[in-house]
C-alpha cells in the first residue's frame, strides 16, 4: 500500500498549491495488491480508480510506502471499499478550507485547527487517507495533503 501525494493541471489543484505555497494538492491511497487500485475523494465523491486512469490527470510528487503482506492489504482494501465507496465529497468542508486558504494567502491568517463545516457523512481527500491509515489522533478536516505528507514522513 502506498500513499500518493499529487498535483495536476486542473484549476483546483493550481489554486490549492498557490494558496498554500505547497507542492501538492491531493492525496490518494494505492492498493498495489488489488490490481493497482486507487482510493481517493474527488469532487465527484469517494471512489476507486485504476492507477493507470489516475495518472492520466495526476502527477505523483511524493509517495510513502507501507510495506505489508498482500493479504493484509486486501483486508484493508475490503474495509475501505465497504465503508467509503460511493460516499459524497464534503463540499462544505472544502469550501470552508478554501476560504481559509484565501485568507491565509492574502492576509497571513493561520488556518484553523478544525473545520466547523466538516460533515461526518462526507469526505475530503485527507480524511480518507487518515482514516485508511487509522490515525485517530489526526483531525484531517483542515489538513492539506502536504501537511499530511509531512506528518506521515516524520513518523
Amino acid at each position: 500500500m502506498k500513499i500518493l501525494f499529487t498535483k495536476s493541471n486542473k484549476i483546483g489543484s493550481k489554486l490549492i498549491q498557490w494558496g498554500l505555497d505547497e507542492p501538492v494538492s491531493h492525496v490518494a491511497v494505492l492498493f498495489e495488491s488489488v490490481e493497482n487500485t486507487m482510493f481517493h475523494a474527488t469532487f465527484s465523491g469517494v471512489k476507486k480508480e485504476t492507477l493507470e486512469s489516475f495518472l492520466t490527470h495526476n502527477e505523483i510528487v511524493y509517495n510513502l510506502d507501507y510495506n505489508m503482506l498482500p493479504v493484509d492489504e486486501e483486508i484493508i482494501y475490503e474495509k475501505v471499499y465497504n465503508k467509503y465507496n460511493g460516499d459524497s465529497y464534503d463540499v462544505g468542508a472544502f469550501v470552508f478550507f478554501s476560504i481559509c486558504v484565501f485568507f491565509k494567502k492574502l492576509f497571513k491568517i493561520p488556518l484553523p485547527k478544525t473545520n466547523p463545516w466538516n460533515s461526518t457523512r462526507n469526505e475530503i481527500c485527507t480524511e480518507v487517507a487518515v482514516s485508511i491509515l487509522n490515525l485517530q489522533d489526526v483531525d484531517a478536516s483542515m489538513l492539506s495533503p502536504y501537511q499530511l505528507y509531512l506528518i506521515l514522513k516524520a513518523k
